[in-house]
């Protein structure tokens, strides 16, 4: 079974989740303190990174906006995680990419901006 994230859950994280076999893929998605979603068996939830980090997946998602790229992408990709930034916006802030660079040079791990 592979072991995917998502960071946020609204209509990009639904589409992903549906786009794939509920047998062949674990989602983990990280969803902020008190908020609380009807989630599909193959979909478990947690709301500290470290939390997403430990589930250990092969990659994650950010469908959050950018102030999630901001929080969240860096410390994903120190921990080894190659990450996929959905909101591409964030990245003209000279600062958080140059962040975003270093954590993947850290981790080993890549961003990776989908086209439209």
């Amino acid at each position: 079974m592979t072991t995917l994230g998502l960071i946020g859950y609204g209509a990009i994280a639904r589409d992903l989740v549906s786009a794939f076999s509920p047998d062949a893929v674990d989602w983990v998605v990280l969803l902020r303190e008190g908020v609380s979603h009807q989630l599909p068996a193959n979909v478990s939830a947690v709301t500290r990174l470290d939390l997403l980090v430990d589930a250990k997946p092969e990659v994650v998602v950010e469908a959050a906006g950018q102030g999630a790229v901001a929080a969240y992408a860096p410390a994903l990709l120190e921990a080894g995680i190659p990450t996929v930034i959905a909101s591409v916006g964030a990245l003209a802030d000279p600062a958080l990419y140059a962040r975003m660079t270093a954590a993947g040079r850290i981790g080993s791990a890549r961003f990776i901006l989908p086209a439209g």
